[in-house]
This record gives structure tokens, sequence and C-alpha cells, in this order.
């Protein structure tokens, strides 16, 4: 019984958390860059339009847009729901102040 108890909390201490999978620009142009816990997205147009299978970041992850001054709409065509546990920036050229 011990080794089945063993067998069963090795995947859980190391399994990594999701990042967005299957993006792919459909309007626009830009680079994307993944790492372990990581996901960048360079876009070189103003505007660009990204289709995404699954779109979740894990607990400790981090998904960066770096647009500039430009939009970016992020659609998600998988069935599975979205969950957002890490970390998500984008770059934003102007900013209005809160009253």
């Amino acid at each position: 019984m011990p080794l089945a108890l063993a067998a069963w909390r090795v995947p859980m201490a190391h399994a990594a958390g999701p990042l967005p999978q299957g993006g792919a620009f459909v309007r626009g142009q830009g680079a994307m860059t993944s790492g372990t816990t990581s996901l960048t997205i360079d876009q070189s147009s103003s505007r660009g339009v990204i289709d995404w299978h699954s779109f979740s970041i894990g607990n400790g992850n981090t998904v960066a847009f770096n647009n500039g001054s430009g939009a970016t709409l992020n659609r998600v065509t998988g069935g599975d729901p979205s969950s957002i546990l890490g970390k998500l920036t984008a770059t934003a050229a102007h900013s209005q102040p809160c009253e």
C-alpha cells in the first residue's frame, strides 16, 4: 500500500500548470515564444486576431502580450472554459485616470 501512495504523489508534485495552447495569428502579424512557465506574444502589427484552442494560465505561470499601442483580439475556439490563476499582462500606451 505505501508504494501505491508514493506513486500517486510523484505526478502531482511535478505537474506544470497550463498555458494557452494552439495559438495562431489569423489577422495581423507577430511571434509567440513559450517556456516552461511562460508565454510571450510579440505582436508586430497594430491590430491582431489570435485564435486559441484553449486559454488557461496555471498558478505561477505568466502570459505577456507585447502589442505596443495596438489591439489584440483573442478568440478561444475549444470547448473547455478558461481558468486564469497565474499572471496575464499586456502593454498599454495610454492610460486614463480613474475618477
